[in-house]
């Protein structure tokens, strides 16, 4: 999860502390993450989101950033994010993805969205990006 620095702490750390009393928290939608706002509302959302659930996402998080657990992952692997990303943290995809020992790897890197990349200002090169690299195999000789 990307810092900011009024959090003051990390984010996951104050689900650790404070997830086990408070089950669900509100999520307005001034923190939906995207910049294209006129696609708000025309995707599925919770308007609440389950501390249990975030606690879940710092545990794949905590082992998946483990050099161990990267290195193992060698099937064709396509990263996209965006540069401006204000939930996932751009610097730990790009570390990530250097220790991804993947013979077929890419990167697309927006700039114009934020997290919610299907919906905002870059989705149509986004799936393109996506299509393409899923058919690849499937029509080369």
């Amino acid at each position: 999860v990307t810092h900011k620095w009024y959090y003051v702490l990390p984010a996951m750390t104050w689900n650790r502390i404070f997830g086990w009393v408070v089950p669900y928290v509100h999520r307005p939608e001034s923190f939906i993450k995207i910049n294209d706002r006129t696609q708000i509302g025309k995707y599925f959302m919770y308007q609440t989101m389950p501390t249990a659930g975030v606690r879940q996402l710092d545990q794949v998080g905590v082992q998946a950033s483990k050099p161990d657990t990267l290195r193992r992952i060698a099937c064709p692997l396509l990263l996209v994010h965006s540069h401006n990303d204000e939930a996932s943290s751009p610097e730990a995809d790009k570390r990530a993805f250097q220790a991804f020992p993947s013979l077929k790897k890419q990167e697309v890197w927006v700039a114009r969205s934020n997290h919610v990349l299907l919906w905002d200002y870059d989705r149509e090169r986004i799936k393109g990006h996506i299509g393409h690299f899923l058919l690849e195999d499937l029509v080369s000789p």
